[in-house]
């Protein structure tokens, strides 16, 4: 009996029924065992990030600066003589070309008088000498001198010529001293150090004093650990001690290659964006790094930047509301000019969002990610 129950519990199981049955359990056992597999989360891609920045909060590194003009020459002249007349007073403000010291002339004067008659007497001695030259070429013609004087002739009126040229070249040179008996300012400036008075004997190249131009720098010694930091073009905003509110930029136009052994510094120099401060050379002033941008632009490091479709763009760092995870979203930027090692961000970006700075390269729109400390 029992073996008989058994065979019928047996044959159920055979029936079309039942085997569709089980053909939809095994289906939605394998649904649920798929689903399970997908949801397995793999653990978040540790990141670097940074937070965007308003320039106005960026560290400025200041330094102590001296104002100094652009160019500075010393005075002196040409020739050595005896001095007639002082222009020009030390802190006198003098135009291009203004004369600011005079030699007494009468001596070269009287040379270049010297040298322009002999001059003539040298060209009246050619003269001659190419009319005798010509005659003696024309009896040669007939047969009525011999080799020896026309060669004669010929070597008068070289020399002749010569000593022509000679008396010209002098004239030139006499001419040219007589000039320099004036002393006029090669560019607009301040007279500086001027140490001389009138009647008093000069000799030619002895430094008088000084001509500073009136387009003003500022100098400063730069540390080495902010080498990085400025180049040329750079932008630097500028304080003075000694003149009320006047501040302005600066734009840096030179570095020293060589640091100062004593310091460790780089001499650095920047001409003033404005000329028309109550400012002189040697009046000290403060400089700061990163000026000239307005103190709410935005900026973040330029290594976040990548390319997208030949676009810039950044990866965002957002918190998921939903699981509290953060997640990584990619926006496209407009970028502006650089501040040291950072860029301006003019549109997509605003302070205080996290933008990837490593690991970039390896992320997709909501990665889950964990930021590095």
């Amino acid at each position: 009996m029992s073996g008989e129950a058994n065979l019928i519990r047996t044959d159920r199981f055979a029936e079309p029924g039942w085997l569709l049955m089980l053909s939809a359990l095994l289906l939605v056992l394998l649904i649920v065992g798929c689903d399970s597999v997908t949801e397995v989360e793999l653990p978040p891609r540790p990141v670097r990030a940074v937070q965007a920045q308003l320039v106005g909060d960026l560290s400025r590194p200041g330094f102590d600066a001296k104002v100094v003009s652009e160019r500075e020459t010393p005075l002196a002249f040409q020739v050595g003589g005896r001095l007639s007349d002082r222009h020009i007073n030390n802190g006198d403000k003098v135009k291009s070309g203004q004369r600011l010291l005079s030699l007494n002339r009468a001596d070269f004067v009287l040379q270049v008088e010297r040298f322009r008659a002999e001059l003539k007497v040298a060209e009246a001695e050619q003269r001659a000498a190419k009319a005798d030259l010509d005659r003696v070429q024309q009896l040669q013609g007939h047969q009525f001198v011999s080799p020896t004087d026309m060669d004669q002739a010929g070597n008068r009126y070289s020399a002749s010529a010569g000593r022509s040229e000679a008396m010209a070249a002098q004239l030139a040179t006499a001419t040219r001293q007589l000039g320099y008996t004036n002393l006029p300012a090669s560019y607009a400036g301040w007279i500086s150090g001027l140490a001389v008075e009138q009647g008093q004997v000069i000799a030619a190249a002895e430094s008088l004093g000084s001509l500073l131009s009136d387009r003003l720098e500022v100098e400063f010694g730069l540390p080495e650990q902010y080498i990085d930091r400025l180049q040329p073009g750079d932008r630097l905003a500028v304080r003075f001690w000694g003149c009320d509110h006047c501040s302005t930029l600066a734009g840096v136009r030179e570095i020293d290659a060589v640091a100062s052994q004593a310091a460790g510094t780089l001499a650095v120099r920047a001409t003033l964006a404005e000329q028309d401060l109550q400012l002189r050379p040697g009046m000290t002033a403060w400089v700061e790094l990163n000026a000239g941008f307005p103190a709410d632009a935005v900026v973040m490091p330029q290594i976040a930047v990548v390319q997208k479709s030949g676009k810039a763009a950044v990866w965002i760092v957002e918190t998921d509301p939903k699981n509290q995870q953060q997640v990584t979203q990619l926006r496209q930027v407009s970028l502006g000019a650089m501040v040291a090692d950072q860029v301006l961000v003019t549109k997509g970006l605003v302070a205080g969002e996290w933008v990837v700075t490593a690991g970039q390269h390896l992320l997709a729109d909501n990665h889950i990610v964990r930021i590095l400390d």
